[in-house]
């Protein structure tokens, strides 16, 4: 009966110990997934003056709002018209299909090849200046 008592006090010693590293590891998992997170800001925290500052005033920004005007307006009317409906109007496809009475998936590829064009007008337009 002794070396039973003492075996079952060893293999729950054993169970302790891993259930310690296990936990300890998980730990340390966690606290390293947590610390690559960026920190955020509630809005009441941060001060008035922040958001009363003009963005567009930076520069960069105007830059590349013209460069993105100047791509958009080279596609097609119809692509720019999906384009629109799609991310200013916030439409479906579904929705933007009936408006224009074609099938959702002419939306889908129209989307596709504007969003395609605009990629590549925008990269060459960078590679010129």
């Amino acid at each position: 009966m002794c070396d039973r008592e003492q075996e079952r006090d060893e293999l729950r010693a054993r169970f302790t110990k891993w259930m310690e590293v296990t936990l300890y590891r998980a730990r340390l998992r966690y606290l390293r997934k947590e610390s690559q997170k960026t920190e955020t800001v509630p809005l009441d925290e941060v001060e008035s003056w922040y958001l009363l500052t003009d963005v567009s005033s930076k520069g960069r920004f105007e830059f590349e709002q013209d460069r993105l005007a100047e791509a958009f307006a080279m596609l097609s009317h119809e692509k720019q018209a999906i384009l629109s409906m799609l991310f200013a109007e916030e439409m479906t496809p579904a929705e933007v299909a009936r408006v224009l009475h074609c099938s959702p998936q002419k939306v889908y590829d129209q989307r596709y090849q504007a969003i395609k064009s605009l990629r590549r007008n925008l990269q060459n337009g960078g590679e010129e200046k």
